[in-house]
């Protein structure tokens, strides 16, 4: 399958967005995959949504959807981690059809994918055309006082001690 450049390129491990290039074309590609596990993306402008999903009592619950808008070229680790770096829209600022939609298939992709505990789903919404692209899963998501997994829970009336809580049990 032919690469239609620009692309991203990211590692498939580690996350906080390191290690991620924008690249131009294929020489510039060869020069940073040395990696089989490198992840190659095209580029999709839009609206940054993500939702978490919880397993709790054997329950797959989703939190909400975000909407994350920041300046940086990227949602990069100074944007997820700085304050004032990004704004959080929750609920996010998309139909009520299209809420639904990602909810649903962020719990279906949470079951198929045989999670436990806890993932956050990322997407992005075209603003050429307004389809929604899934981006990747985080099974590991940031539980700091800026991340978005607390800030979902806590839309849900879940506190973060309950959040922590769930995740723990569900590893039992």
């Amino acid at each position: 399958n032919q690469v239609k450049f620009p692309v991203i390129l990211k590692p498939n491990w580690g996350g906080s967005s390191k290690g991620i290039f924008y690249l131009n074309n294929a020489n510039e590609l060869k020069k940073k995959i040395n990696n089989p596990q490198h992840l190659i993306e095209e580029i999709v402008y839009g609206k940054e949504l993500t939702v978490t999903v919880i397993e709790n009592n054997k329950k797959i619950q989703a939190l909400g959807v975000t909407e994350i808008e920041f300046s940086n070229k990227h949602y990069d680790y100074i944007a997820k981690y700085t304050k004032n770096k990004s704004l959080h829209f929750l609920p996010a600022r998309i139909s009520k059809l299209q809420y639904k939609f990602l909810m649903k298939i962020s719990k279906e992709i949470f079951r198929v994918c045989n999670c436990k505990g806890i993932a956050r789903i990322d997407y992005i919404m075209s603003k050429k055309n307004g389809k929604i692209f899934f981006l990747e899963m985080n099974t590991h998501p940031g539980l700091t006082k800026l991340s978005l997994a607390p800030e979902q829970a806590n839309y849900q009336g879940l506190s973060y001690l309950s959040l922590l809580k769930q995740i723990i049990n569900s590893a039992l």
